[in-house]
């Protein structure tokens, strides 16, 4: 997380930006491309951040060689993690509104503009704007958050978000000053930075729900979300900080654990079922129900 003095008051003197885009990479040349297009064409006056966290590739040059004053590209020694490369480009962020994309990502055309709209006539007690993300494999579409059984999805989202996160970080447009109070993202979270995020601004702010497609991203074998012993270790973490909220739903905290196991392969399902045995004693606030309740329900969205 996040410490000591930002880089820019805000609003920074003089500042005509309305969005600051902070966009992490790390070895992704062959894609970051059309990811920054799809940023450089929404409506609105912005600038973007690229955080290259020590990439091996040509990853900062992509960015570097398009010679636009709207981009600032950062290079890193060595990589920190995206969640600290985020914190670095919230840092020097000079906008009153962030929007964070990943490289394998990309915007609609006028997706920000749409948000930007809904975001400045909320109150100030809305924190954060989202929309529809879509994850495609081989060009079909595989998964979509918010989920059509998602019916609650503006407002005070503290129960929904204790269940599981509908919010994908690409799809939001955030206040920046609600992002640095709650101390950005936590590097030490290997996954589920942006669920922590939401879970802590939930606690005293407001989302609101914008209808449409708002990001569009592609699976691949690179995807961290594959890596289920980051996420019983992320969940564990998710579940001592967010105690009170988490505790609201019991049931789905159980499944979820079951549902990461079920998912597991080969020796690793050993390494699993140890780790969420060891989860379940050390959080006996989290109130066990027997499995025979759990069966024929799915109170939790597929783990992708």
């Amino acid at each position: 997380m996040i410490d000591g003095e930002w880089s820019h008051p805000l609003p920074a003197p003089g500042c005509t930006i309305a969005v600051s885009v902070v966009l992490p990479v790390r070895d992704r040349a062959d894609r970051l491309g059309g990811c920054i297009q799809s940023v450089l064409a929404q409506d609105v006056p912005l600038e973007l951040i690229v955080v290259d966290d020590g990439s091996t590739d040509d990853s900062a040059s992509v960015a570097e060689d398009l010679a636009d004053d709207r981009v600032t590209v950062l290079r890193l020694a060595e990589s920190i993690g995206a969640a600290e490369a985020r914190n670095i480009g919230l840092r020097i962020a000079r906008a009153p509104l962030v929007a964070f994309i990943d490289s394998d990502t990309w915007w609609p055309p006028g997706r920000l503009a749409l948000h930007c709209d809904h975001l400045v006539a909320s109150p100030e007690s809305v924190v954060a704007v989202y929309g529809e993300s879509v994850l495609l494999r081989s060009g079909t579409e595989i998964q979509r958050v918010p989920g059509h059984r998602d019916t609650v999805r503006d407002g005070d989202l503290r129960h929904v978000l204790a269940r599981y996160n509908i919010i994908d970080l690409p799809s939001a447009l955030l206040r920046t000053r609600s992002v640095r109070s709650a101390g950005g993202f936590d590097p030490n979270l290997r996954r589920f930075q942006d669920w922590d995020l939401f879970l802590t601004l939930s606690r005293t702010g407001e989302f609101r729900f914008v209808p449409g497609v708002a990001v569009t991203g592609t699976d691949g074998p690179d995807r961290i979300s594959r890596d289920v012993e980051a996420q019983y270790e992320a969940l564990r973490v998710l579940v001592g900080r967010h105690r009170s909220l988490f505790a609201l739903r019991p049931r789905e905290r159980f499944a979820y654990g079951l549902q990461l196991v079920k998912r597991s392969r080969g020796m690793r399902r050993v390494l699993d079922v140890s780790r969420l045995a060891r989860w379940l004693i050390s959080n006996p606030a989290v109130v066990l129900v027997p499995v025979q309740q759990l069966r024929g329900r799915s109170p939790v969205r597929r783990v992708s």
